[in-house]
């Protein structure tokens, strides 16, 4: 997944929260916030996948690679 699709995501996921609460339906409110921490989880993953494309970078230019 990309950044844009988990920001819709997690946008998505705050509107079920919001709407389960609002009516009472557990299980929407449930569904909402795993689709938060699903968009989390994937941005935790894509911005570690960025570190170590920088460092693996670095590392090349350190030796004179780029």
């Amino acid at each position: 997944m990309g950044r844009l699709e988990n920001e819709f995501d997690r946008a998505k996921g705050k509107a079920k929260e919001g709407l389960g609460r609002a009516a009472g339906d557990e299980d929407l409110e449930r569904e909402g916030g795993r689709d938060r921490l699903r968009a989390d989880a994937s941005d935790a993953v894509e911005t570690a996948k960025d570190k170590a494309a920088d460092a693996v970078k670095n590392v090349g230019k350190a030796f004179g690679k780029d």
